[in-house]
């Protein structure tokens, strides 16, 4: 699942804006099932790369350490099958 960005432009989310969403697809696809990424600069306007990362890094803070590296970078590895 893709959140579009065309509903994050308007301005830049914050943490509790952005909760419930992440909690949907860790819950419906489970951690093994998300990917972190980021369309940004091309959409995100409103917010700096630094914000984006900042609030991602406090919505994984929430898993667990396996999680969160299934999230941030291990699924990403094992679907494109690099690294």
């Amino acid at each position: 699942m893709r959140t579009s960005s065309r509903n994050l432009q308007r301005h830049a989310l914050s943490i509790d804006e952005a909760r419930p969403w992440f909690e949907w697809c860790v819950a419906c696809f489970g951690p093994t099932r998300v990917l972190w990424g980021s369309n940004w600069p091309v959409y995100f306007s409103s917010a700096r790369l630094s914000e984006w990362i900042e609030l991602s890094g406090l919505l994984a803070n929430e898993l667990s350490h396996d999680e969160q590296a299934a999230v941030l970078g291990d699924n990403a590895r094992r679907v494109s099958r690099c690294c």
